[in-house]
C-alpha cells in the first residue's frame, strides 16, 4: 500500500462491506504492490458496479482482483472464523466460473494461522437467514459456503481478461440460524438499515444474545481474513 512499492502493478481488493473491510484497512500491511481497496456494498448489483468501477479506474496496470469479505458455511466442517478459498463459483444456473490457477496455487505459499478451505462457493441473492434453507442449497448446488457478491465481481474481472480470487471468511456455520430477517432489514440499496435492526432489536430482546454472538464471530472472520490477506499479498509471484 505504498507509493514508492517496487512495482508499478496494482492489486484491486473489493470487498462488500466496511465491517470486512475494517482490520485490512487498519494494518496497512507492506507489500510490493500498489493496493487499490474498494467496498462495494452487499450484493450481485453493488459487486458488480464497484468490481467496474475498480478495475476501470486509469492507473498502473491491474495485476489481479481479489475478492474478500464474509460467507455462510453451508459444510459441517466449515467453522467461524476459518477461511474460504473459493475452488469455483457458481450462481444459478449461470457457467461455473473458476479463479486463475497461478493465483490459486500461490495461496499454498501464504503462512495462515486459521483453517484454510478450499471450497465449492455459491453466490445467491439474498441473506440465507436458516439452517434449514443452507441444507436445501447443498442438497441443490453441493455448494460449501454461500455468499452475495463473488460471483459478480469475477465475472467482471473475467470480461476483462483480469486474474481473479475468492477470498472468505464463515460467519455462521451451517447448522446456525441468523438472530434476525436481514433480508427484512435493508435500504433500497442493499445495504443494512441501522434504523431498523435496531428497532427489531428492541422489539425482540430475546435475540440480543445471538446478535452479540454474531458480531464476535464477524470481528474475528474480519480480523483473519486481513490476517491472512497480508500474508497473501506478500507471497504473491512476480
Amino acid at each position: 500500500m505504498q507509493d514508492d512499492d517496487v512495482y508499478a502493478l496494482r492489486v484491486c481488493v473489493l470487498f462488500a462491506l466496511p465491517e470486512e473491510a475494517a482490520p485490512f484497512r487498519k494494518q496497512r500491511p507492506s507489500c510490493n504492490w500498489i493496493v487499490s481497496l474498494g467496498v462495494s456494498g452487499p450484493g450481485s448489483g453493488n459487486a458488480a458496479k464497484h468490481a467496474a468501477l475498480l478495475l476501470d479506474d486509469p492507473g498502473p496496470k491491474i495485476k489481479c482482483l481479489i475478492i474478500c469479505g464474509f460467507a455462510g458455511g453451508l459444510s459441517p466442517e466449515l467453522r467461524p472464523g476459518d477461511l474460504i478459498l473459493a475452488a469455483q463459483v457458481q450462481h444459478n444456473s449461470q457457467p461455473i466460473l473458476l479463479p486463475d490457477s497461478t493465483l490459486f496455487a500461490a495461496t499454498g505459499s501464504a503462512p495462515s494461522k486459521t483453517p484454510l478451505h478450499k471450497a465449492s462457493l455459491l453466490t445467491v441473492g439474498h441473506v440465507v437467514i436458516h439452517a434449514a434453507e443452507k441444507r436445501a442449497l447443498v442438497a441443490q448446488t453441493h455448494a460449501e459456503a454461500v455468499d452475495m457478491e463473488t460471483y459478480s465481481a469475477a465475472e467482471v474481472a473475467e470480461e476483462r481478461g483480469i486474474p481473479w480470487l475468492a477470498l472468505r471468511a464463515v460467519t455462521d456455520g451451517a447448522d446456525d440460524d441468523l438472530p434476525l430477517d436481514f433480508n427484512a432489514l435493508t435500504s433500497p440499496d442493499g445495504s443494512l438499515h441501522r434504523g431498523r435492526i435496531v428497532a427489531a432489536t428492541l422489539a425482540r430482546p430475546w435475540k440480543i444474545p445471538a446478535l452479540l454472538r454474531l458480531g464476535k464471530r464477524s470481528a474475528l472472520a474480519a480480523g483473519n481474513l486481513a490476517a491472512f490477506l497480508e500474508s497473501l499479498l506478500q507471497n504473491l509471484p512476480d
